[in-house]
């Protein structure tokens, strides 16, 4: 099959048993105009039928590739898509997920002419099929990463960007595959470290579908206490950008998301639960991002309370969170 000649935008689309979610991404593809773009979908050695639609729809469309490999995760999959992409700009969509009415033409309008490395752009969560935009914490604008950090922001970890691949190239950055939560946000920091211009958007390029399977909904306690080995390679990487509070801000978020908050809106209070919550409580980089959060001035008033919170009440608090939250979802 033939690639798009000189694609502007390689999407890289990593599919695994996503045959009941698939057709719609695929909807939203055939609906952006055509040109300029190549789209490359990996199937992770899916066992539903996956690969049936994907190389029924890549079928005589040149700007679709399809790579079929055996299941090595969505790390390994977009690293898979990354060694064969041409494109200037890189985008991540998951096979799940649904581009927006326009999306292709507001990425080659937000990348015409100019020489930014990345491009940051809001979110649409899409739950239940109702939607929910997600407003960026910073203004539209250029920015350099030392900028973009001081403003205090919180830096979004999904994957709503625009990356320039000579970037990724020059600098051999590919997706670490032993990280299993927040995967996106590593890879983002190792490319803000080696970036010069950040381009903040108002666009919204996609529909974040939120699936109850979810890493962010069902508990997996050996892979979520993976997360405290991501904040690790977030520091490892950020080429000094981790001194920033809005690094903190947005490690914070995303470690509660992933632990903390997960478990107290299920409602789990079990031995297991609260051995796994008191490891992550106590563990001294953990803490010392909690601690940053809670007693920064500059910090959303939202993230410093429940920083403090989980910060002063331990182990306690998680258990009264946990049982109000129950409560809550019984009314």
């Amino acid at each position: 099959m033939s690639m798009n000649e000189n694609p502007k935008i390689s999407i890289i689309v990593p599919c695994y048993n996503v045959a009941n979610y698939l057709p719609l991404c695929l909807a939203s593809i055939i609906a952006q105009p055509i040109g300029k773009v190549e789209y490359l979908f990996v199937n992770d050695g899916s066992t539903d039928g996956t690969l049936s639609l994907l190389t029924d729809f890549c079928t005589d469309k040149s700007y679709c590739y399809l790579i079929n490999q055996c299941n090595a995760g969505v790390s390994g999959a977009r690293n898979a898509a990354l060694e064969i992409a041409r494109g200037e700009y890189i985008y991540l969509l998951d096979g799940d997920d649904i581009l927006t009415d326009g999306a292709i033409l507001a990425m080659l309008e937000c990348i015409e002419n100019s020489s930014v490395d990345i491009v940051l752009s809001e979110v649409t969560l899409l739950k239940n099929g109702v939607p929910k935009r997600i407003k960026l914490s910073m203004r539209v604008g250029e920015y350099t990463p030392d900028a973009l950090y001081r403003s205090c922001c919180i830096f979004p970890t999904m994957p709503n960007l625009l990356y320039k691949r000579a970037i990724i190239e020059t600098n051999h950055i590919r997706f670490n595959r032993e990280i299993r939560l927040g995967e996106v946000y590593e890879f983002t920091v190792k490319v803000l470290a080696k970036s010069s211009k950040i381009k903040v958007t108002s666009d919204c390029f996609f529909y974040y579908v939120m699936r109850s399977s979810s890493a962010t909904h069902k508990p997996n306690f050996l892979i979520d206490l993976t997360v405290i080995d991501t904040l690790k390679q977030y520091e490892l990487h950020s080429n000094g950008l981790s001194r920033y509070t809005s690094f903190q801000v947005t490690a914070f978020k995303m470690l509660m998301s992933f632990t903390y908050n997960k478990y107290a809106k299920l409602g789990l209070c079990d031995k297991t639960t609260l051995s796994v919550v008191r490891e992550f409580l106590y563990n001294p980089l953990v803490r010392k991002c909690i601690t940053k959060v809670a007693y920064t001035p500059k910090v959303p008033i939202k993230e410093r309370i429940l920083a403090l919170y989980v910060l002063l009440s331990g182990i306690l608090g998680y258990k009264i969170l946990s049982k109000v939250l129950r409560y809550i979802c019984r009314i």
